[in-house]
């Protein structure tokens, strides 16, 4: 049966011109975007250390929803929902180069200098067992661009340009992400996104705007495109996101809720593959119980960042929908989520 734009709705609208809902990852806790994509899931004001309740968590799994359906549209499909749904939480896109990362004021800093211990990297941070188990290479990260499966990128934030009579200040905002073109992969291991940094108001100087090219998605899906083309090696094979040491405080309260549902605890989460979400399928996705959970993890802003990377670049990556999520804790502590795409053959029509 053919869908309708029906996810589009008020309660999918963006209410706050200054939030976020896409990945603040790594070691971040804030936000990181300030378009009509993003969602403020702070106006809750809810203990960041209890599981989330509601409105949060309804809230999430409305805009989880709406997420996954605009990964399973046709480019014209979302063009049609732009056009007659005014306000809704998706949005036309504006396309960027790689050329264009240093032209907004992005340097590639040298990998081991910044990483304490470059070596092990997988190891260390505890998603060695997950990476292996789903057949991919864990040859250590380099930045060496002759290396044949994880290439090591670092992206810091760290000078003003001007652009439009509008200057941009460095932020010194970073994403640091591990790229496997080869069997199509991206590591998010940490971030602090230019937008965070303007949030939180932590620099000496105010920072009024961050700069337009700011968004984790549009960062790395421009540099995945610009590595695969180096290697010739096609867009369309990309099959997971895992994003590694979640600290966003919204995020981590809706894996709680989660845990919580399963009788457990923080501490009581499972090491790999850990706690298994699948989306349900047309039949029964608007009612299943674990729906709702897949579509909350989606919503939040830690997994958005992977839903705008399929949304905004599917003319390129083909489309390519969430369809499986594996939440774990590492056995150094760290609290990851992978995210598996899938190929939509039959895309959704409108």
């Amino acid at each position: 049966m053919p869908h309708n734009l029906g996810p589009f709705t008020t309660s999918s609208r963006i209410t706050n011109p200054q939030s976020d809902s896409e990945s603040s990852g790594g070691q971040s806790s804030a936000s990181t975007g300030s378009d009509v994509r993003r969602v403020n899931f702070n106006k809750y004001l809810i203990d960041p250390n209890e599981p989330s309740e509601e409105p949060e968590w309804t809230f999430a799994i409305e805009k989880g929803r709406s997420l996954h359906h605009g990964m399973a549209y046709t480019m014209k499909q979302l063009g049609d929902a732009y056009q007659s749904h005014s306000g809704c939480g998706l949005s036309p896109q504006v396309y960027f180069a790689y050329s264009d990362i240093e032209k907004w004021g992005y340097n590639s800093v040298n990998y081991e200098g910044f990483i304490h211990d470059p070596e092990d990297q997988f190891k260390d941070k505890g998603i060695e067992r997950a990476v292996s188990s789903l057949g991919l290479s864990t040859e250590d990260p380099r930045d060496d661009p002759t290396t044949q499966y994880n290439r090591a990128m670092v992206w810091e934030h760290n000078r003003t340009t001007e652009h439009d009579n509008q200057k941009y200040h460095a932020t010194e905002g970073y994403f640091y992400n591990v790229y496997n073109v080869r069997q199509g992969a991206i590591y998010a291991l940490d971030l602090k996104s230019p937008q965070s940094v303007v949030l939180a108001g932590t620099q000496p100087v105010t920072i009024p705007l961050p700069p337009l090219l700011h968004h984790w998605s549009d960062i790395t899906f421009t540099t995945y495109e610009q590595l695969a083309k180096e290697a010739g090696m096609p867009l369309n094979q990309l099959k997971y996101v895992l994003t590694h040491g979640i600290m966003n405080k919204c995020t981590k309260r809706i894996i709680k809720r989660i845990l919580r549902n399963r009788g457990m605890g923080l501490d009581d989460a499972p090491d790999w593959p850990g706690i298994y979400l699948e989306h349900a399928g047309a039949a029964n996705v608007e009612t299943a119980a674990a729906s709702d959970e897949f579509y909350a993890v989606l919503g939040t802003e830690l997994g958005s960042g992977p839903c705008w990377l399929a949304i905004n670049h599917k003319e390129r990556l083909g489309i390519k929908c969430i369809k499986e999520i594996n939440i774990w804790m590492s056995v150094c502590g760290n609290m990851n989520i992978l995210f598996k795409y899938k190929d939509v053959e039959e895309p959704t029509q409108g």
